[in-house]
């Protein structure tokens, strides 16, 4: 993969409030309710795909390197670095990443707070 996440930009979520980085587990078993009894639950994948979402602080310099890396690879898989790896544990420093939704832009002082939506790919 030869996208990667522009060194220019934050590379870790905002730490501070609840809102500031969010992981869910992948989608690894689909339940189906029976007309009688418990619901029975089977294994849907093997691999799959884990969404995460963070903020991050960024300067009007900042939001233009993000708009251009939007518009230019918002629709491609590429690096992210790992928001738990933490340089000592065996997580792998960088993901493989795609947007889940359009970035999001909230005016913070004298820059903006970005809310970002990805999924790791397996």
């Amino acid at each position: 993969m030869a996208t990667i996440w522009p060194s220019s930009l934050p590379q870790s979520f905002l730490q501070e409030g609840q809102d500031n980085y969010k992981e869910t587990e992948p989608a690894y078993f689909v339940r189906t309710e029976m007309d009688a009894g418990r619901p029975k639950s089977r294994r849907r994948f093997t691999a799959a795909c884990r969404p995460f979402s963070g903020s991050m602080y960024l300067t009007r310099e900042q939001k233009d390197i993000l708009r251009a890396f939007w518009k230019n690879h918002g629709g491609n898989q590429f690096s992210f670095p790992n928001p738990d790896y933490d340089g000592e544990s065996s997580s792998a420093a960088d993901l493989n990443v795609i947007f889940v939704a359009e970035p999001t832009y909230v005016r913070a002082g004298f820059g903006w707070n970005v809310g970002l939506q990805f999924i790791e790919v397996p």
